[in-house]
């Protein structure tokens, strides 16, 4: 009987050895588990790699987006005529001195001096005026 007891205790040790370590192996199996539910929530969140999904296919129409031919050759018209507009009037001679509002308003009275030659030359003198309009800018 003491020899039945002697194994049953040597049993009951060897018992309690296996007990201990599964349930060791127990706990490491739920922490893995763990970290694979963690891990694999973060392969599914990055797998959603953009925030703007495709709602459904675009609307093209049949014809494309912006100004027709007409509106581009109105608009290039008019580009054109402010163009020759601002040309037109940068090269209209100016006005020397006060000579405009010296002049009658009615009748044909003509000044003398506004045939004057300059120099000798044989251009007026308005006209020497005109030319030489950009020699004072650096």
């Amino acid at each position: 009987m003491r020899r039945g007891m002697g194994e049953v205790a040597a049993r009951r040790v060897e018992y309690a050895s296996a007990n201990s370590e599964v349930a060791h192996r127990r706990a490491l199996l739920e922490a893995a588990e763990r970290q694979l539910a963690d891990v694999r929530a973060t392969q599914a969140v990055a797998c959603k790699c953009s925030l703007i999904d495709r709602i459904g296919t675009p609307y093209t129409g049949s014809r494309p987006l912006g100004p027709g031919r007409l509106m581009i050759a109105a608009v290039g018209t008019a580009g054109g005529l402010l163009a020759g507009l601002g040309i037109v009037i940068l090269t209209m001679p100016v006005p020397v001195g006060g000579n405009v509002s010296r002049r009658p308003v009615h009748g044909n009275h003509e000044r003398e001096d506004d045939h004057e030659l300059a120099a000798g030359n044989g251009h007026s003198q308005a006209t020497e005026a005109w030319k030489n309009r950009f020699a004072s800018v650096p």
